[in-house]
This record gives C-alpha cells, sequence and structure tokens, in this order.
C-alpha cells in the first residue's frame, strides 16, 4: 500500500467532518495519536462526529495496512472535545488527555 496512516486517515475523516457540515481545519499525528482540528457549532455534533470516525475508519485502515490487524483497536472509547483549539490552555488539556489513556 502506498501512503502513510496519518495521511489515509486524515483523508477519510475529513470526509466524515466535511460530510456532516463541520469545517476540518487539519491534524497533529504523534507516536501515539491524531488529534482532528474541526470547527463545529456545538460539542454534541463534535461527539457524534468523533464516533463516526471511529466508527468509519477502522475497518478500512486496517484493510489497507494489514500490520495494524494486531493492535486490540485503533482508537479509544474517548474522544477529547474542547472549545478553543489554539490556545496553550487547551493544548495543555490535550497533552494531559492523552498522558491518560491506556494503551489496549
Amino acid at each position: 500500500m502506498s501512503g502513510n496512516i496519518p495521511t489515509v486517515v486524515s483523508d477519510m475523516a475529513k470526509s466524515i467532518i466535511e460530510r456532516n457540515g463541520m469545517d476540518y481545519v487539519g491534524y497533529n499525528f504523534s507516536d501515539n495519536s491524531i488529534t482532528f482540528t474541526v470547527y463545529a457549532d456545538n460539542k454534541d455534533k463534535c461527539v457524534y462526529v468523533a464516533s463516526l470516525i471511529r466508527r468509519e475508519t477502522s475497518g478500512p485502515v486496517r484493510s489497507l495496512f494489514k500490520e495494524l490487524w494486531s493492535m486490540p483497536s485503533l482508537w479509544t472509547n474517548r474522544a477529547l472535545i474542547t472549545k478553543n483549539a489554539f490556545s496553550n490552555k487547551t493544548q495543555d488539556d490535550v497533552n494531559r488527555f492523552l498522558s491518560t489513556i491506556k494503551s489496549r
């Protein structure tokens, strides 16, 4: 498979986000996480779209990258939804959230 996992996941997520009327800003990929930045009207819509991203990307991404089948899950059961993704305080919240996620 050509391409890389962050790019493929980001492209899939972008499609889901835009299909649901939200503005996709971009993503940040680190060693053990991918964070999407979007503009949305409300938190409930973000929670809903986060669940769609988890549900609609897991199988297709694993099909494209066979080595991911050895992982019990590609996504955590939780999503962090913040009000202002561009503040330093929010980045601290994201980092704290990511440090509490246990590997499965």
